[in-house]
């Protein structure tokens, strides 16, 4: 699956055409993820160091540590995290929906 291809999936969910239950999806890559592809047209704001804290305290799939994350909102108001992390040459995207 490519980035387009993601950020295409994200897309819908936004817009509640598709995978509006959708509560987590995880994705894998060993190539370098290049953000600006991926969150095209998202209307996506970066964490806050507080917030990134907060997010990892309430939730309920396990992850290791995040680097970085970006908050969207869907047309409904649901909250959702797209966040990022790097472990052993494998970077993991993961969309984990907040409320």
């Amino acid at each position: 699956m490519s980035l387009r291809d993601l950020n295409r999936f994200f897309s819908c969910w936004l817009n509640k055409t598709s995978n509006h239950r959708l509560e987590h999806l995880s994705v894998q890559s060993l190539k370098n993820i290049n953000e600006d592809v991926l969150l095209k047209g998202l209307n996506a704001t970066r964490f806050t160091e507080q917030q990134a804290i907060h997010f990892q305290s309430i939730r309920v799939v396990c992850h290791p540590e995040f680097t970085r994350g970006f908050e969207v909102r869907r047309i409904d108001g649901k909250l959702a995290a797209i966040t990022f992390y790097t472990t052993f040459g494998t970077t993991y995207i993961n969309f984990d929906v907040w409320s």
